[in-house]
C-alpha cells in the first residue's frame, strides 16, 4: 500500500512539465527502535537510475504525527566500506523545511526535487541530517549489508549519525528511495540542479551550527 501511494504523490510531484517516465520507490523495512539526527545509507545501482527524492522515518518516539522537521542530504561518491566520523567526506546537496511527520514507522517524504544520476555498477553514499528533530532507524546489520533490493538498485547499511558527524554503529536506515530510471532530459536536470544549488547556498548562508545531540533509544 505504501509503495502504490509513494508511486501516485511521486507522480505528481515529479511531473510538473518535465518528461519523466513514472517513479519508483523502494525501502528498507521501517521498524523504528531507535533514533538520531541523521542517518548514512549507500545505493548501488544495477541499472542507470536518477534518485528523485527521499523518505525517511521521522518519528522515533520523541515525536509525534505532525511535527514539522528540518532537513539536509548529503553525498559521497563511492563505497563506504566503514564508518566514518566527520564532515570532510560529505557535499551538501539538498536541504529544507517545514516537513509534516507521517508519524511512527510510516513514510515521510522529504520532496526535495533530487536529480542525482548513479550510473549502472556503482555506488554513491547518502546523509540524512533532520536539523531540528530526530528520525528513527533499526540496530543491528553491519556497514555494506543489503536492506532492500529490486532489478535497479540495492539499498546498502551504513549508520546512525549526530548533527556533528559523530557515529552510531551498527545501525540500519529506515529509508525510501525515489527514482526514475534511464538518463534525465539535459533541460530538466540542469532546470533542477540550479534550484538544488540555490537551495544548498541559501540553507549554508543561513544555517547555524548546533551541537551533537545523543543517540536516543525510541519506544516504536
Amino acid at each position: 500500500m505504501r509503495t502504490i501511494i509513494a508511486l501516485m504523490i511521486n507522480t505528481i510531484l515529479l511531473g510538473g512539465g518535465a518528461h519523466w517516465a513514472q517513479a519508483t520507490v523502494l525501502s528498507t523495512p521501517f521498524n523504528g527502535g531507535n533514533g538520531a539526527n541523521g542517518e548514512v545509507f549507500q545505493i548501488e545501482a544495477l541499472t542507470d537510475i536518477v534518485v528523485r527524492d527521499f523518505g525517511v522515518n521521522a518519528v522515533d518516539g520523541f515525536l509525534e504525527a505532525g511535527d514539522i522537521t528540518t532537513w539536509s542530504v548529503y553525498q559521497h561518491n563511492g563505497f563506504l566500506s566503514s564508518v566514518t566520523a566527520g564532515a570532510g567526506i560529505w557535499t551538501l546537496i539538498a536541504s529544507g523545511g517545514a516537513v509534516m511527520s507521517a508519524g511512527a514507522n510510516e513514510i515521510t517524504y522529504l520532496n526535495s526535487g533530487l536529480s542525482v544520476s548513479i550510473a549502472a555498477g556503482t555506488i554513491e553514499a547518502f546523509l540524512i541530517l533532520e536539523t531540528s528533530n530526530l528520525i528513527s532507524y533499526t540496530n543491528g546489520g553491519a556497514v555494506g549489508n543489503v536492506e532492500a533490493s529490486n532489478g535497479d538498485l540495492r539499498i546498502l547499511q551504513g549508520w546512525g549519525a549526530a548533527t556533528n558527524f559523530s557515529t552510531f554503529d551498527p545501525r540500519q536506515a529506515n529509508i525510501s528511495v525515489v527514482y526514475t530510471t534511464g538518463i534525465p532530459e539535459p533541460g530538466s536536470l540542469g532546470l533542477l540542479g540550479l534550484g538544488a544549488a540555490a537551495i544548498a547556498a541559501s540553507r549554508q548562508r543561513s544555517a547555524k551550527r548546533k551541537a551533537a545531540g545523543p543517540e536516543h533509544q525510541g519506544t516504536t
